[in-house]
C-alpha cells in the first residue's frame, strides 16, 4: 500500500515543471515559517531540515512543512521538528546524522522513530487501519503521557492534512477513509492528556468537506 501510495505521490510530482515544484516547496517553506513564533525561528536552524528533506518528493516535502505549520501555535519545539520530520525515516532519511549535527534532539529523536513504521513491522500487528493499528501498538509500548501527548498532536495533524488533500480533490474522500479517519482521531483524542485546547486548534483547520464527512454516518464497521 505505501509504494502504491508512493508511486501515486510521484505520478502527481511529474506533472508539475520544475520551477513549479520548486515554487510550490517555496510557498509552503514560507507558510509554515510564518506560523512559527519568532524565537523559534531563530532558535532551529530550519534552512537545513529543508535540504534533509529535498530526499523526499515536492508533494512529500509541502506536506511535512503543512503538518509542522499545524501544530505550530502549541509553541512546543519538540512537537514542531517532530511534524516537520515525521515521514523522514520511512523515506530513507538517516536521524541519526540529524542528532549529529544538532538539528534535532533525542526527545525528537525518539517522537519520529515512534511515528515511523516499517513494512514489516506493520505486517506483524496491522489490520484494515495501519495508522490507527500503528499507534495502538505504540502507546501499549509507552508509559510516557508526554510524549503520548506530543505523538497524538502529530498523528492528528498529519491526518488532518491528508484528509484536507482528499477534501480539495488530490484523492477521493471516501467513506471507508472517513471512517477510518474518525476512528484514529478518536483513538488519540482519548488518549491525549494535555490542553485540549491544541487538539481543537488542530482539528478547527479541517476542511469544511472534511468536516462534514468526520461528523456524519458510515455503512463502515469501525477498525
Amino acid at each position: 500500500m505505501k509504494l502504491i501510495l508512493e508511486n501515486w505521490r510521484k505520478y502527481l510530482d511529474e506533472k508539475q515543471s520544475p520551477e513549479q515544484k520548486l515554487a510550490a516547496i517555496e510557498k509552503e517553506k514560507e507558510a509554515f515559517l510564518q506560523r512559527l513564533k519568532v524565537k523559534l525561528v531563530k532558535s532551529i536552524n530550519f534552512d537545513e531540515l529543508f535540504k534533509r528533506l529535498e530526499i523526499m518528493p515536492g508533494g512529500k516535502q509541502q506536506h511535512s512543512m503543512r503538518v509542522g505549520g499545524h501544530v505550530a501555535g502549541t509553541g512546543d519545539p519538540d512537537v514542531i521538528l517532530g511534524a516537520l520530520m515525521h515521514d523522514y525515516v520511512e523515506r530513507g532519511g538517516d536521524i541519526d546524522e540529524l542528532v549529529r549535527s544538532g538539528l534535532i534532539s533525542e526527545p525528537v529523536k525518539d517522537i519520529i522513530l515512534f511515528l515511523s513504521s516499517t513494512d514489516e513491522e506493520v505486517a506483524k500487528y496491522a489490520g484494515e487501519n495501519e495508522p490507527l493499528d500503528h499507534m495502538i501498538h505504540v502507546f501499549k509500548e509507552l508509559d510516557n503521557q508526554d510524549l503520548k501527548n506530543k505523538l497524538v498532536l502529530i498523528k492528528i495533524s498529519d491526518r488532518v492534512d491528508n484528509l484536507n488533500r482528499r477534501a480539495g480533490g488530490h484523492k477521493p474522500l471516501s467513506g471507508n477513509y472517513l471512517a477510518k479517519s474518525r476512528n484514529l482521531i478518536n483513538f488519540l483524542r482519548t488518549n491525549y492528556k494535555g490542553d485540549i485546547k491544541h487538539v481543537d486548534g488542530i482539528l478547527s483547520a479541517l476542511h469544511p468537506l472534511a468536516q462534514q464527512g468526520l461528523s456524519g454516518n458510515t455503512n463502515e464497521t469501525p477498525t
